[in-house]
């Protein structure tokens, strides 16, 4: 198995994310998905479940280009 790292992290977390969001919305039909996605969910809400684990050290930067017209990116330190 060998000693553990980012990635390995990285990937056992997506595949967890991805089987929590298969058990929350498994029997939703498409337009309640995108309703939901896009009123009660942004790119945050995933980079802080993947980041959480890091805690203080974790950095995000965030692409607020669907928001404003002119491409901007914003910093946030949690």
């Amino acid at each position: 198995m060998g000693n553990p790292t980012i990635d390995r992290y990285l990937v056992a977390n997506c595949l967890y994310i991805i089987d929590e969001f298969n058990i929350l919305y498994g029997e939703w039909d498409n337009q309640k998905l995108k309703k939901e996605a896009d009123e009660n969910f942004n790119e945050m809400d995933i980079i802080v479940r993947l980041g959480y684990p890091f805690k203080q050290n974790a950095h995000y930067t965030v692409g607020e280009s669907n928001r404003v017209k002119k491409l901007q990116k914003v910093n946030h330190d949690l």
